[in-house]
Order: structure tokens, then sequence, then C-alpha cells
């Protein structure tokens, strides 16, 4: 299942404007007469670049032409298109499908209803931008990474989604082991130990709820006091689930007003994190003591050890009570430990075969293991949901954090991992600034955007207001698949000004000024100044020009002195290489 062709009646910044999604068909709708043309269809004659169960578009343009807005309006708005727009789609056996109201939009009567095959689409969103975004239903099982804001701070807290990349990671491990795919990994990182830590600093009761009383006070300070490095890991779990009992016990707290009747302590000191019927029953907290034995007996540190004084990224009252080989493990034990052990009290460290932990990685190398780890993840929804087998997979800035090496790999990668799933059909749509990214793109396969100008016909007729969305993509003639980055830089993301950095420009364009005035008389320093910016700059042809410029205008003996050490120092280079001759 792909998406084929876009309509947006208004949207934020978009109005009244049609996206081609598919390089297979092209349609066209016009909105006066409101007919849609299928202008091409080349189902059965076109041949992607991309394998078979998988299609790539990208969105490109300057900053605001609502790239990002155009990701969220897809996300949200597809499959309950309200007066809005429409969608169409083309199922595998090239059938023609559409979302949205006919009433609205009678020609959408001459396709079938999406999803009336009961084939269940859903649409994956990455966002890894470090905003909180109202418009995004974080809630959302396909919503990556989970945000959830601090309504006092304003911070952004994304510990649940670590946790669910950790266990992906994890849980992908033996899947990718079984299928001798795992290799796949090695650029990345290949989880080889599990260290868990506990942080005591976190055993104390909330402020904002009613205090302890004196004597619970007294009880929390004693059993704190009996978790101590080389406890027993046993012992440990045995006092910790005393606290829990104490923290979460309503008698242990002083009564205050009617504000105790919404304070549930249970919530302060959560042993273990736990979504659903499943998780819950994994939970160990909530199991025997034999079953702590069996994971104690797994472990390979018997007893509680002080961190490391490497271990720069954990606090000083961490301490470790657990660390697996996970070769030792199962994906049985993986859910267990995850279920056990996801909760603010403890830290879960992914460590691989050199001991590298996880969070050791860049931001850009984690964003991009965890996009391909999530979309791997997608195959065990398809195995509890056979009808799960079609992905509109959405990344908004899918460049964000990364190195340009890893820029120019990140394209090859994702079709790499996706080729391991066979069964699913995905369709990833993506905004980039990357032209790194863009050079693995057809043209076809990439929708431009500009915003609208003064002087454009549209906003003249006023039909269109200006800085909305527009879409340029037949407008433009450039072969991004394979061009030169400077060339992309230039032309696909729109860079009129120019390439240079808008600092060096300024300063380059401000000596130029004063090069030109035939009335500026500088002191010694200001020329000084002025040969050190233009000896600095990078493009030689530019500062050639410059250089030359300067010695007409100040020909003086500063200016023949300096001119005379730089032909001094070009000879010794001279000699040097005849030398070497």
């Amino acid at each position: 299942m792909e998406l084929v062709y876009l309509w947006v009646e208004e949207y934020k910044n978009i109005e009244n404007q049609g996206f081609r999604f598919s390089p297979r068909f092209e349609f066209h709708y016009d909105k006066d007469s409101k007919k849609l043309t299928k202008v091409r269809d080349e189902s059965t004659t076109y041949k992607s670049i991309f394998p078979d169960n998988i299609n790539i578009t990208a969105i490109v343009g300057e900053n605001g032409t609502g790239k990002s807005s155009l990701l969220k309006l897809i996300h949200k708005n597809l499959l309950i298109w309200k007066g809005s727009g429409f969608a169409i789609f083309k199922d595998k056996n090239d059938e023609i499908l559409y979302s949205g109201e006919v009433e609205d939009y009678p020609i959408l009567e001459d396709y079938k209803k999406l999803c009336s095959n009961n084939k269940k689409i859903d649409f994956p969103f990455f966002e890894y931008s470090f905003t909180y975004d109202r418009d995004i239903d974080y809630n959302n099982e396909f919503i990556y990474p989970k945000k959830q804001i601090n309504s006092i701070k304003g911070g952004i807290h994304l510990i649940n989604e670590l946790f669910r990349n950790q266990k992906n990671i994890l849980l992908n491990y033996f899947d990718l082991k079984e299928t001798k795919q795992l290799d796949k990994f090695e650029s990345f990182f290949i989880p080889k130990t599990i260290n868990i830590f506990f942080d005591i600093e976190t055993v104390k009761q909330n402020d904002k709820y009613p205090s302890l009383t004196k004597e619970s006070k007294s009880n929390l300070a004693k059993l704190k006091s009996l978790i101590y490095p080389n406890l027993a890991t046993t012992d440990f779990i045995n006092e910790v689930k005393e606290i829990s009992k104490l923290l979460t016990n309503r008698n242990s707290y002083e009564e205050r007003t009617n504000e105790f009747d919404y304070f549930n302590p249970e919530f302060e000191f959560q042993l273990g994190k736990y979504d659903t019927q499943e998780e819950e029953y994994n939970n160990l907290w909530k199991n025997s003591q034999k079953s702590f034995i069996e994971l104690n007996n797994l472990s390979e540190t018997k007893v509680i050890k002080l961190v490391n004084s490497n271990e720069k990224w954990l606090n000083e009252s961490n301490l470790l009570i657990y660390s697996f080989d996970i070769e030792k493990l199962d994906s049985k034990i993986i859910e267990i430990i995850m279920a056990s052990f996801s909760s603010y009290q403890f830290t879960i460290q992914l460590c691989d075969n050199n001991n590298k932990a996880l969070n050791d990685l860049s931001f850009g190398e984690q964003q991009l293991l965890f996009i391909l780890n999530q979309l791997y993840s997608l195959k065990n929804k398809v195995d509890e949901n056979k009808s799960l087998e079609n992905n509109i997979v959405l990344l908004d800035e899918i460049d964000i954090g990364l190195h340009p090496m890893w820029q120019k790999k990140s394209i090859n990668y994702i079709c790499e991992f996706l080729k391991l799933l066979p069964n699913i059909n995905f369709h990833l749509i993506f905004a980039t600034h990357s032209p790194f990214i863009l050079s693995d793109i057809p043209k076809e396969n990439v929708i431009f955007l500009e915003k609208y100008k003064e002087n454009d016909e549209e906003v003249k007729n006023e039909n269109q207001k200006v800085g909305n969305c527009k879409n340029v993509s037949k407008d433009i003639e450039l072969n991004t698949f394979g061009a030169n980055i400077h060339t992309l830089l230039s032309n696909g993301f729109f860079m009129s000004e120019g390439l240079m950095g808008e600092f060096a420009q300024n300063k380059i364009n401000n000596v130029i000024k004063k090069l030109k005035d035939k009335n500026y008389n500088p002191s010694k320093n200001e020329k000084e100044n002025i040969l050190a910016i233009i000896k600095i700059i990078g493009e030689d042809f530019l500062r050639t020009k410059l250089l030359d410029m300067y010695y007409k205008k100040f020909d003086d003996d500063f200016i023949k002195k300096q001119r005379k050490e730089e032909l001094l120092e070009q000879q010794e280079k001279i000699k040097k290489e005849l030398e070497n001759l």
C-alpha cells in the first residue's frame, strides 16, 4: 500500500495544493470543476530502484514552507478526512482506493473506499525534534518517540521511549540472530551486556503529597541503610520490597485535607512499568521470590557493586545490582527484565562487546539505530495482527543529529533493513535538509516546496496568501539522484543567497565595500585587519581577486612589505618542490 496523491484544501499554511507521492501515477484535481484526472499511469512499466516492498518520497524546501505540516496532516487526517481534502492510495494489485468525504468530493465514488477490505493501514510517525507539539497525540501507539511534557518546567521526558528502544534492540537481537542477519548492525551497535543500576536517592517521599509520619521516616531511613555494596542481590530485592510496602501504604502518611483523597502512592514508587496485562504478569515485583532467584542465577554479579568512577553519566548514588550476558538470555527473560526495571528507580544500560554503552553513541547514531529497530519491530505487530501489512512511515527531519557520513548511509541502511521484512509494505515519507540524503532519491520521488511570494499570479488573483505553501515539483528540472551535493544545496534547497555562511558573507561583503570606496582611507591597523580576513578565505578564486584589489588600492611601503613576505614564502615552497623533483 502506498500513498499516491494528496489534495489539501486547507491546513495551516497549505491551501488548495495537490501533492504526488508516487512516481508510478500522476493525478490532477481541479478545485473549480471538482474533477480528478489520472494524468499518467505507469503502474506496469515503471521500474523502481528501491526494494519491491518499499516506496520513498522525500519532501524538501526552504524553511517554513510546510514540510512538517504536511507530515503531521498525513498522520492525523488520512483516515478521517472531514472536508479538508482527500487522499488516493494504491494497493499491491494496483487498485486505486480513497480516503475522504464523498459528499465533499463526489469524484471519489469512482474508487473503492480505503480499508473496505479490512486491510489495516497504520502511519508510524517519527519526530525527533526537542520541541513538544500539542497537535500530536503522543499516546498513539505509532508515535515515536513518546514525549511527556512537564507542565511546570516545560521540559520533555523521553524516558519511556528510551525503554521502548532498548526493548526493541534486545528483542530484535534474538530475531536477527536466528535469521542470521545480526551482522546488519555491526556498523551501529550490537548489545552484549545488560547492566541494571539502582538509584538510592529516588527512594523518598514526594514533596507535593502528605508527609510521612515520624515513625515512617525513621523506618524508611533504616531500610535505606540496609542497602549497601556487597549486599547479596536477593537480599537487596527483599529490602526494596519492604521499602515499596512502606511508601505505598496510606497509613505511612500524615492525614491532611481532602487532597489526600486524590493521592495514590502506588504511582510514586511504582516498581516495574507495565502497560498491558502481559507486562504486569512479567513484572517480578508482583510475583514470587523464586523468580528473582532465577534471575539472580543468570546474572554475572551476585552482589551489589559500587558504580565505577568512570561511569560519569550515572549519579554517585547508583548501585549495580545485575549484569547479564545477553547470550545466556532469551526473549522471555528480556520481557521480564524490561517489565521489572523500566521505572525511574532503575537505569538499564546496554553495552557492546567492547563495553561501549548505548548512550555513548552520538545523538545522530542513536536516532538512526532507534529508527531501524523500531521499523524492524513492526514485524512483531504484524505477527500479532495479520492485517497490519501496510505501513506509511513518516519521518520529520530524518537527518537531525546525523553526521554527514551517516546521512550518506541512512537511506541504504533503511532499505537494507526493510528488505528483511518482505511481507510488509512500506511507504517512507520524510522531510530532509540533507543533500546527501536527497542524492539517493530520484527526482520523481521528491516533493519540492516553496513559499508564495507577492509577485506570484496566485497571490495577485487572491487565490493564495504570501508565505503559503507552494508545490513547485513540476517546475524543478534538477535531477537529484546521484547529483553533486553543492548542486543540490543550491537548487534542491533553494539557497538563492549562496552557500557561504552569513557571518563570513557579511565580513567579505564589508571588505569588498571598503576596497571599492575611493574615499576610504584606513589606518595601519584597519589595513592589517582587512588583509587578515582576505588571507583566511577558503575559496581560492575569491581570495586571489580580493588580494589583487587590496594591493592595487593600498600600494604603500606596508603593502610592499606584506607582498614581499608572501612572494618569499612562495619562492621557498617552489625551491623545495624543485629539490624534490
